[in-house]
């Protein structure tokens, strides 16, 4: 059977906005312009769907309850009805778990990995939260790799699984987690470089002041951080900014998406301290339509992460010609080797590295002309060049049925 006529049951993550979710929805997207596609999604509504419904795409949406508890009756019943010739999803342990314990179930489950918190693991313990809070948080990181090692000694012997991940890294981890690396293949994210290109700084921002954000400022040398956490390093960032403006005293730190309370006390108490009220501008959750403003009206873009799968802020930035610096952690390298920004790399072998942060953003600051002529946007993958990938390895796990 030829890719074109493929036939994907494509299951989105439960209630997951943010990466996770957009990465469903622009997969589902993508794959819909090349295959029959039946998307089985969550009724909860807070899954980013696709903006269309294509002719060539169903949609299906299931309870909460239904891919929790594995009440697998619809599910079933889509299976029978549609007859597919691959099962995409975005878990191991609910739903494609308990098909593969189905008698004669042959049907092949591609099951998207996007990142396993192996560093997160790692280096959580020394993330300056409350020891009730830590204790909490590492307690459902430890649970959750359980989960993944006791699954693995499972989905190992079963013929008809496979994992993507989203990055060489996260292929290489999920090694070490037990499972076998010739199930395992590794595809890049990708962009939507129809919403994310290069637009004038002073245009967006006008856009952004005209919809409520005085704090953007077209003048200023501006340092964007998207989605902040701990996991997210924006702690260390902050540490870094500190250092940055003793050299630099004319930046400004602005940061946008949701945050934790642990965090915002954190931010606030830092920002108090260190006199950075009028430096360091927390912004919130923003419009999506809006986001790719926001990287336009900024000069660089950092993302010091501890875990990453393969982020969309640093794609997203980088095809809007923002030299962005990242962690050496999930895809992150793979993303500035393909856009020519290799010295925008920082190590991850130690935990406080804001020093050496503070150092690359002066050193991009210094050279930011120089440095975004320098990014090859084109090199970016896009949605259809990665549903393109996984058409060929439906393709190629077709012919593995047993």
């Amino acid at each position: 059977m030829s890719s074109a006529k493929n036939k994907i049951l494509h299951i989105l993550p439960i209630a997951s906005g943010g990466g996770v979710g957009n990465v469903g929805a622009e997969l589902t997207r993508a794959l819909s312009d090349k295959s029959k596609v039946v998307l089985l999604a969550p009724s909860n509504g807070k899954t980013p769907y696709p903006l269309y419904k294509p002719s060539t795409m169903r949609f299906e949406f299931i309870s909460d309850i239904s891919f929790s508890t594995l009440n697998s009756y619809k599910v079933h019943h889509i299976i029978k009805d549609f007859v597919p010739d691959v099962i995409i999803s975005h878990s191991f342990v609910t739903l494609p778990l308990y098909l593969t314990m189905l008698p004669g179930f042959v049907t092949p489950i591609i099951c998207v990995v996007h990142g396993t918190h192996l560093n997160e693991m790692r280096w959580s313990r020394y993330h300056p939260m409350s020891p009730a809070k830590k204790l909490e948080y590492r307690i459902n990181l430890y649970t959750q790799l359980l989960l993944v090692r006791v699954s693995a000694i499972r989905l190992n012997i079963i013929n008809n699984f496979y994992l993507v991940g989203v990055s060489s890294k996260t292929v290489e981890e999920l090694g070490v987690l037990g499972f076998r690396r010739h199930k395992c293949f590794s595809i890049l994210n990708g962009v939507d470089k129809n919403r994310f290109y290069p637009r004038d700084k002073s245009a967006s921002s006008e856009v952004l002041n005209k919809s409520g954000y005085s704090e953007i400022d077209r003048t200023a040398t501006t340092i964007l951080h998207v989605n902040p956490s701990f996991r997210k390093g924006t702690h260390i960032l902050l540490k870094s900014f500190n250092i940055l403006i003793q050299t630099n005293p004319d930046i400004k730190l602005l940061i946008i998406g949701k945050m934790t309370k642990s965090l915002r006390s954190y931010l606030t108490q830092y920002i108090s301290k260190h006199n950075l009220n009028y430096r360091v501008h927390y912004i919130g959750q923003v419009d999506q339509n809006l986001l790719p403003y926001f990287y336009s009206a900024s000069d660089i873009v950092v993302a010091p992460s501890f875990s990453e799968g393969a982020p969309l802020v640093v794609s997203e930035a980088l095809a809007s010609k923002k030299p962005t610096i990242v962690t050496d952690v999930g895809g992150n390298s793979e993303y500035l080797l393909l856009v020519n920004l290799p010295e925008l790399l920082i190590g991850a072998d130690h935990y406080d590295f804001s020093r050496e942060l503070a150092d690359k953003m002066k050193f991009t600051i210094d050279n930011l002309n120089y440095l975004a002529n320098k990014i090859r946007m084109d090199c970016l993958p896009s949605w259809d060049d990665v549903a393109k990938r996984y058409l060929r390895i439906i393709d190629q796990v077709k012919g593995h049925r047993y």
